[in-house]
């Protein structure tokens, strides 16, 4: 069969052939670029929703919540209590641990391992200590007066909070923009590429076929004829 087709017919084959390789290799790309965007755009929804129901150990809310508690527990709730307290002391040291050794980005590592961070620890140091020890004594009074003292230094932490959550969010949003330009480049990229060696492919078999013919003085199969 190929015998009965001309140089030409033969080159514009593989040309065809060539290109729509080429063209299935865009297609591809183009939306593996897409997908990949919509994952980094589900995925960031899928946090923001953990962040708007769970809050994250880092932030001491809850245990200032169970301190509040405890100035107000009866003797029988206390134990139960101070164990939460402990339990979230635990979840707390663990988590900054993990961004004590991540790449995190350098101005958001600062301020979450910086003023929230001390505060929460100094509230840590006073909650498990003075507070607990006048809770188990039963001493209503100081347990009140340490409190008061605790709910002080939950809110400079609280402010610290607030100044690590703003930096995190612009930090993921900016981070979500870049990866947004950069699909787009991508796809721009690809399609200038296969836009321009579609046209080289073209330009060379032409060249290639003139000179072929040239070299063979004509068609062969017209010079059969």
């Amino acid at each position: 069969m190929l015998r009965t087709l001309s140089v030409k017919t033969l080159l514009r084959t593989l040309l065809i052939s060539s290109l729509s390789l080429l063209a299935v290799i865009a297609v591809v790309v183009w939306f593996a670029v897409g997908s990949i965007s919509n994952a980094a755009d589900d995925m960031g929804q899928g946090k923001d929703v953990v962040a708007d129901i769970l809050p994250p150990p880092l932030y001491v809310i809850e245990a200032e919540l169970t301190v509040r508690m405890l100035e107000e527990a009866s003797p029988t709730e206390t134990a139960a209590l101070l164990d939460k307290l402990t339990g979230l002391k635990k979840d707390y040291d663990e988590r900054n641990r993990y961004w004590e050794n991540s790449a995190l980005d350098p101005e958001v590592r600062k301020s979450l391992l910086g003023a929230q961070k001390n505060a929460a620890d100094e509230f840590w140091k006073l909650a498990l200590g003075d507070f607990a020890v006048a809770v188990r004594q039963g001493d209503a009074a100081l347990t009140r007066q340490v409190g008061a003292q605790l709910h002080g230094i939950y809110a400079t932490h609280r402010a610290g909070v607030d100044a690590t959550v703003k930096l995190a969010a612009n930090y993921a949003e900016n981070t979500l923009k870049t990866l947004h330009e950069n699909s787009g480049s991508v796809r721009l990229v690809v399609l200038l590429l296969c836009g321009g060696g579609a046209l080289s492919g073209l330009v060379f078999l032409s060249l290639v076929t003139m000179e072929i013919l040239r070299r063979l003085g004509g068609e062969p199969l017209d010079m059969q004829e």
